[in-house]
């Protein structure tokens, strides 16, 4: 059953991976909001709703169980393609595998695996550790801005 509008923009949608946890699917999109190419973009679902629309093939109700993607941002996400979203953790900012092609922008077919691990930082006053790097970028770009 195709997951939707909310999930499924006017560009391809690739590479899902649903997350330890069970109700974060990561996939890679050159559609909505991105900084250019493919990027990472997350979002939460209710598995229960999943099943239930699956179950009475409810497409209307399956769309429901998604909230709206979420840009993953820079660092992780640049103006090349990156895909195959993965990670062994249940929290995909704490560890994160893909592949892209930012490292030989010139050279077809020249996809590098990465692996993203946020460096921390103590925040002494709260007494807890701070992440470094942000989930969004003021450079996403509109898809319904891109050319067709």
């Amino acid at each position: 059953m195709n997951c939707g509008p909310v999930i499924n923009y006017r560009c391809d949608e690739l590479s899902p991976f649903v997350t330890k946890q069970g109700n974060v699917l990561l996939f890679s999109s050159s559609g909505h909001a991105n900084l250019g190419g493919y990027d990472l973009f997350s979002t939460m679902f209710d598995p229960e709703a999943i099943v239930k629309a699956i179950e009475s093939n409810d497409s209307t109700a399956l769309t429901k169980a998604f909230e709206s993607p979420i840009n993953i941002g820079a660092p992780i996400n640049t103006v090349y393609d990156e895909l195959f979203p993965s990670t062994p953790s249940s929290r995909f900012d704490t560890l994160l595998y893909y592949s892209s092609n930012q490292s030989s922008p010139n050279e077809e077919y020249a996809f590098d695996m990465f692996v993203f691990r946020p460096a921390y930082q103590f925040d002494t006053v709260k007494q807890k550790q701070l992440v470094k790097w942000q989930i969004t970028s003021p450079t996403l770009k509109r898809a319904d801005k891109l050319d067709p």
